[in-house]
């Protein structure tokens, strides 16, 4: 399965966009591929913190559990996610410029179960529709930080 990175440039500073991102529920205000997300898990945005994230995604709608693994205010964040047939995991790093900050996304996705031994007859087939759905998240994002992508 891909591999999708991207980079946003945004004037917010790095402590303010790290706030918002870490805030995951808030995911269904940028990303235009999710339904819905709802905390399963009190508090939120701490390491442990539980997510259930509707996607939609080739004509159907899926609930991804996202689990924030990682969170290093205000530089990194590490959340992973998992279907019965994929693993997602996002890695997310925070950089102050001169001008703001700096928001590098990268998104490994496997396949599981039944997926895990199809991976690479699904990859090529995959590829395209998914990195454009991680380029209408990251515009979506970048929208949201009053920012722009770097990266294509």
């Amino acid at each position: 399965m891909p591999n999708i990175t991207e980079i946003i440039e945004t004037p917010w500073t790095v402590e303010d966009a790290f706030d918002f991102v870490a805030d995951f529920k808030r995911i269904e205000e940028w990303d235009p591929s999710v339904r819905a997300c709802r905390a399963t898990s009190q508090p939120e945005s701490i390491v442990g913190s539980t997510y259930d994230v509707d996607i939609s995604f080739a004509g159907r709608v899926m609930t991804m559990r996202y689990e924030i693994i990682e969170l290093q205010r205000p530089t990194r964040l590490i959340l992973h996610g998992l279907t019965s047939t994929s693993r997602a995991i996002d890695h997310v790093t925070f950089n102050p410029t001169a001008e703001g900050a700096t928001i590098e996304w990268r998104l490994r996705i496997t396949g599981r179960g039944p997926m895990k031994f199809l991976d690479t007859v699904v990859s090529p087939v995959l590829k395209r529709p998914l990195q454009r759905l991680g380029r209408q998240a990251m515009d979506g994002l970048a929208r949201a930080v009053q920012g722009h992508r770097l990266s294509a």
